[in-house]
């Protein structure tokens, strides 16, 4: 079962779920070989309430050799305010030896790590367990019952005196000694094939489940990939489908709509009579402006002159916008003069 699966089954609160699903998936990404389960749990006021369990092989490397040692790490319901409790779980054919760290039981005793804070990254005390147990390793293989060695019968001989019966044990006892160390060899031979063929075993599986971790985080960014690719193009084609509607209208609006010349027609003759003589008053003014900056001591007759005709025009002009104001009532706009202007 997935680590969401199981942490439904446990009684974590909303913020805590949260916080178990992040931290165990973690774990199992660094530590393929373990896996997750919902146990009971016993607290020491009696109650017992379901809580998730990390379990499975926890790699440890004990004096340069790789070992998986079983263990069962317990995130009770306060976590991540208390720490977790972790025990080593022998096999049947383990044992435990107490050491400074694991008790008789096996647990191994809050003190061994370093202090414990909601801050603090499961990840992180894994690790720390798996170098306690891979300093002073609690498990040892558990002994086995001696054999007796195997009878064989022997035929009845003709009696003879004490000396020839003493010939006749000695050899036997012999024998029955050299088949008992023979047959404790291969049995030596055949667990020693049993141990390296059941470890490649395990680093088989080990590899496999890295190989389907590995599959499933790809599986995962594919589908993430596929999401985004999907809600892009819906976006695109939103965005083309609006583009073309504000086309189209701006289409039929530019259709619809009038020139220049015809939205600044004048209203009547009077207001386009008074726009022209308006257009004529202002070019001479921007004329008797230029010819001021440029009169001199030889041309200063001329430039007289040329100033005294213009200035006689933009007179009438200015009478006849007077004379169009007087007559009609509709002018849209009355003349306007720059400030200061001798004209205005």
């Amino acid at each position: 079962m997935d680590v969401v699966g199981v942490v439904a089954q446990c009684r974590y609160s909303e913020t805590v779920k949260a916080r178990v699903k992040n931290d165990v998936g973690n774990v199992l990404r660094i530590f393929p070989s373990l896996k997750v389960e919902c146990q009971q749990f016993k607290y020491d006021d009696g109650s017992v309430e379901p809580v998730l369990c990390i379990s499975n092989l926890l790699p440890v490397t004990v004096k340069g050799c790789n070992y998986h040692f079983p263990v069962n790490i317990y995130l009770l319901r306060n976590y991540p305010s208390v720490a977790p409790v972790c025990f080593v779980r022998p096999a049947a054919n383990m044992t435990i030896r107490p050491t400074a760290s694991v008790n008789n039981n096996g647990f191994i005793q809050p003190n061994a790590y370093a202090t414990w804070t909601p801050s603090y990254a499961l990840t992180d005390y894994v690790k720390i367990i798996s170098q306690i147990l891979g300093a002073e390793s609690p498990l040892y293989s558990s002994p086995q019952p001696p054999q007796p060695p195997p009878s064989y019968p022997h035929p009845p001989s003709p009696l003879h005196n004490s000396s020839s019966q003493a010939a006749t044990t000695h050899p036997s006892s012999a024998s029955s000694q050299t088949i008992h160390k023979a047959l404790c060899s291969k049995i030596n031979e055949q667990l020693l094939r049993l141990a390296t063929a059941s470890r490649e075993h395990v680093e088989a599986k080990e590899k496999l489940m890295a190989h389907a971790s590995a599959l499933s985080d790809i599986r995962s960014q594919i589908l993430h990939q596929t999401e985004s690719v999907t809600t892009l193009s819906q976006r695109m084609e939103n965005e083309r489908t609006q583009i073309e509607s504000r086309i189209a209208a701006n289409t039929e609006m530019q259709s619809n709509s009038k020139s220049i010349d015809e939205l600044v027609a004048p209203e009547n003759i009077l207001t386009e009579q008074f726009i022209q003589e308006y257009a004529q008053y202002e070019a001479i003014e921007d004329t008797l402006h230029l010819l001021a900056g440029s009169i001199t001591n030889v041309n200063f007759e001329s430039s007289l002159k040329t100033i005294r005709q213009l200035s006689h025009e933009q007179f009438l002009h200015k009478a006849l916008m007077d004379k169009i104001i007087q007559v009609g009532n509709s002018i849209p706009f009355p003349p306007s003069f720059p400030p200061g202007s001798m004209y205005e």
